[in-house]
């Protein structure tokens, strides 16, 4: 790519080839954001530079999205253990008072 956009190229005249500078650039025509072109070196560059900022937020939102996960599975498994332990503690008070009513009938 940087030898297409290299100002000592020897480009030759006629009909323009297909390309994949031109095929880029003629993409890059077709968005919304008609700022963006490929015709220097520095939008090579600049392209290049959007290119992996959006690869960067893409790992860190696949990152954050991992942590979110196991934040919420080690909240169920902490909420269920919390229950389980209620759930014995009300138990073990049940069998107390009714164990003691028994002995106070007995």
């Amino acid at each position: 790519m940087l030898y297409y956009f290299n100002e000592n190229s020897n480009r030759s005249r006629g009909r323009r080839t297909k390309t994949l500078p031109i095929t880029l650039n003629n993409d890059l025509k077709r968005l919304q954001n008609k700022n963006v072109q490929l015709t220097t070196k520095e939008d090579l560059h600049k392209l290049q530079n959007i290119a992996s900022q959006r690869q960067e937020s893409r790992v860190l939102r696949a990152n954050y999205a991992a942590t979110v996960v196991v934040v919420v599975v080690v909240v169920v498994v902490v909420v269920v253990v919390v229950v389980v332990v209620v759930v014995v503690v009300v138990v073990v008070v049940v069998v107390v008072v009714v164990g003691n009513k028994n002995s106070i009938l007995c």
